[in-house]
């Protein structure tokens, strides 16, 4: 259990972890980071408890009349859900994210095992890992955005100004597949004017706009006319910026008055700072989503 200040919430996991390939929904990441933010590292054992008040903090949801019920929903598919660890050589290395989940109505306390696979890569690590604050990604409304931040952020602490590139089709022995990092298909992926009009545009900004690192440059590498890779400079905000997304996250976090009562299909403000809110609705259309 932890308190409900994302500020001191750390996300901490392998660069395996990161490099590994999966396929999962925006609310289903945002729950991932959040347990491995506030999973103890400090016992021996798998398991993570959260309590509703957590989860409705940090989704961003209050008092749905549903909440139990799609977060059975999303433990069923969350629990079905295969990620493949880097193996190398030919080799593989497959496994779910969990190994079972329970929700207890009378102490509003959703918990879960890790499967054992994935504990070394989220439990104390020496070398080869990542960390940044929570509150950086829980506040994107993109998959491809967090994925792509987690990326950025896992060698941007090699240099001030850090190239990453990326291929854009798969099998170039120089550089990771986009697709794979980010976790589409397709062969229109391919095209770097979808790739970057349905991914990298938003992905950018909301990037810019939340984390704590800023990418200068999109930079499209060609052979002729044909886009084959990308090549993208960021580096780390400056104080003064990274204070900026500090201030927007202490916003959202001072009390409101109580809203009255609203009906499960009332419409949502559109706020651009309180990208918190827009989560209820993606939780609410969970059943229509094409999982």
């Amino acid at each position: 259990m932890t308190n409900q200040n994302n500020n001191h919430l750390i996300v901490q996991q392998s660069n395996q972890l990161i490099e590994s390939r999966h396929d999962l929904s925006i609310i289903e990441k945002k729950l991932i980071h959040i347990a491995i933010a506030t999973y103890d590292r400090t016992g021996f054992h798998n398991r993570v408890e959260l309590k509703r008040s957590e989860l409705e903090y940090h989704l961003g949801f209050t008092n749905y009349k549903g909440f139990t019920t799609q977060l059975k929903l999303l433990a069923t598919k969350l629990m079905g859900r295969v990620i493949s660890l880097p193996a190398g050589n030919g080799n593989f290395k497959l496994s779910h994210w969990l190994n079972n989940a329970e929700y207890d109505e009378k102490t509003e306390v959703f918990s879960f095992k890790w499967d054992e696979t994935l504990s070394p890569h989220i439990a104390l690590m020496k070398e080869k890992f990542t960390r940044f604050d929570l509150q950086y990604t829980m506040g994107m409304q993109s998959a491809y955005s967090i994925r792509l931040y987690e990326h950025l952020k896992k060698d941007g602490w090699q240099v001030s100004l850090r190239p990453a590139r990326f291929s854009l089709v798969p099998g170039n022995p120089d550089m990771p597949y986009l697709g794979d990092c980010l976790g589409y298909s397709g062969k229109s992926y391919e095209q770097w004017g979808n790739v970057n009009r349905r991914i990298i545009s938003y992905a950018v900004n909301e990037i810019n706009e939340m984390s704590d690192l800023d990418i200068i440059s999109v930079t499209p590498l060609k052979n002729g006319k044909k886009v084959l890779a990308i090549e993208i400079k960021y580096l780390k905000k400056t104080k003064e910026k990274l204070m900026a997304v500090h201030t927007i996250d202490n916003d959202l976090e001072t009390p409101k008055p109580k809203p009255k009562p609203k009906t499960v299909n009332a419409p949502l403000k559109k706020s651009k700072s309180d990208n918190r809110e827009k989560v209820s609705k993606s939780l609410r259309d969970i059943h229509a989503t094409d999982w």
